[in-house]
């Protein structure tokens, strides 16, 4: 069964420094919970994503990074801790007034019997933390993160 998803949330953050932290790929340990480490193979475009969590590690491939639009998209290529396949990302940022901004993360993916009744729910949920975390992370602006910035200019 196909699914898709969108969760749109405005968070009291620039939108130049959520596109940064989005854009930079690795270091999403700093901002979505859950993430206990992320390693990188490659760079931007075409880059895997290593994310350990507690239950298994998660393989991402960085599909495209539109930085004129901003928007990230990627797609999950190994993972063995949800019950889902096929699943493609995309996460746009767009500008809105007092330095704000907006993050619209969407998801699309595929379940098969006996495929669980709140899969779309756990998905949207993890958006939304994932959100969260960005607009704590500014809020916070850890030195830890912000060396990682630095060091990937």
């Amino acid at each position: 069964m196909k699914h898709q998803i969108s969760v749109a949330k405005n968070i009291q953050a620039p939108s130049g420094f959520i596109w940064e932290t989005i854009s930079l790929v690795g270091g999403v340990q700093h901002w979505m919970p859950g993430i206990l480490d992320c390693r990188m193979e490659g760079r931007g475009e075409g880059a895997h994503r290593l994310c350990k969590m507690e239950d298994g590690w998660l393989r991402e491939i960085i599909e495209s990074i539109d930085h004129i639009n901003r928007i990230f998209e990627y797609s999950v290529h190994e993972q063995k801790i949800l019950p889902f396949e096929n699943f493609r990302g995309k996460i746009k940022i767009v500008d809105q007034p007092k330095n704000n901004c907006e993050i619209i993360w969407e998801g699309k993916f595929e379940t098969f019997p006996p495929h669980p009744t709140g899969i779309k729910n756990i998905v949207r949920q993890y958006f939304i933390q994932g959100m969260s975390g960005m607009e704590k992370l500014y809020r916070e602006q850890s030195e830890d993160f912000l060396n990682l910035i630095l060091a990937e200019r």
